[in-house]
């Protein structure tokens, strides 16, 4: 029998992770980026070399 894995677990395995496409630099998406908040998205940038890397939409 296949246990199905724990919430947490699946939670963790699913973390996503960002990358620079300017310096390759990367990270979590809660790490270390300079997030820029607007009205209606969040503009993420490369702490190392300033690149915008995404920009996130806001769900309301």
């Amino acid at each position: 029998m296949n246990a199905m894995p724990s919430t947490e677990q699946t939670t963790e395995s699913r973390k996503t992770v960002l990358f620079c496409q300017e310096c390759e630099y990367q990270a979590a998406a809660g790490g270390r980026w300079i997030v820029h908040e607007k009205a209606d998205c969040a503009v993420y940038e490369c702490p190392r070399c300033g690149e915008t890397v995404t920009i996130r939409d806001r769900f309301a």
